[in-house]
């Protein structure tokens, strides 16, 4: 969070300095007090409730607040009302990220441009209470969250207690990181299965196979998870 705060304080450096202006969600603590202590920016604060009721593609209760940002710059530019709103229905991700795919066999859910713990928490906390069609199953593919430092360990640790919170699901784990923190746990939660490498569940894949479930693959972009997506 310190670094995501020193990253936005440059960007909101800039804007003071040059004449421009932020949008700023109101709900946000901490990015509104970082906005007036540059005063004399220019900001426009919006509330996340723009979001309420308008139809879009992106999966997960996490992306309301980019629909309201969207939907914020829209309306200060004058853009007429109906074509804010058609304009975010009509966007369809194909970047791995909030993206829902239908294969033959499995509906998935990528999110694997990148991963860090608040994000991983997110997509758990979204995946827990989606419920699979009738008779499907569902699954947890998570790569390692890189670049943690000195919370790596503890940071996956809690991310495999929590998507073991999910007991419907099968969960499988990849990377080093993970292996790490599932060989640390005792007892390891019967739904979980960790594979140090993407390749060694790639060989688990073809030989047993995923099908008919909901599966949400998550994981940094160095993980290389969308390679999986034609075994599943």
């Amino acid at each position: 969070p310190e670094g995501v705060r020193r990253g936005k304080g440059e960007l909101f450096d800039f804007l003071r300095d040059n004449g421009g202006r932020a949008f700023v969600a109101a709900e946000d603590a901490t990015l509104t007090a970082m906005a007036r202590e540059r005063e004399p920016m220019a900001v426009e604060y919006y509330s996340l409730a723009l979001a309420d009721d308008v139809p879009c593609h992106l999966e997960g209760e996490y992306n309301r607040a980019n629909v309201a940002a969207a939907v914020a710059v829209g309306r200060y530019f004058g853009i007429a009302e109906e074509r804010i709103l058609h304009a975010v229905d009509s966007y369809v991700p194909t970047n791995n990220r909030s993206q829902r795919m239908l294969t033959e066999r499995n509906t998935l859910i990528l999110d694997c441009y990148n991963a860090n713990p608040s994000s991983m928490q997110a997509a758990l906390d979204n995946f827990l209470v989606q419920q699979p069609d009738a008779g499907a199953g569902k699954a947890v593919i998570l790569g390692d969250m890189l670049e943690l430092g000195d919370w790596s360990r503890d940071e996956h640790r809690h991310v495999v207690r929590l998507a073991a919170r999910d007991t419907q699901a099968r969960i499988l784990l990849v990377g080093e990181h993970f292996a790490e923190a599932c060989r640390s746990l005792d007892p390891l939660p019967p739904n979980v299965t960790c594979f140090p490498t993407r390749q060694e569940l790639e060989e688990h894949l073809d030989r047993t196979p995923l099908s008919g479930s909901l599966i949400l693959v998550k994981g940094s972009r160095g993980i290389g998870l969308e390679h999986l997506t034609g075994r599943l």
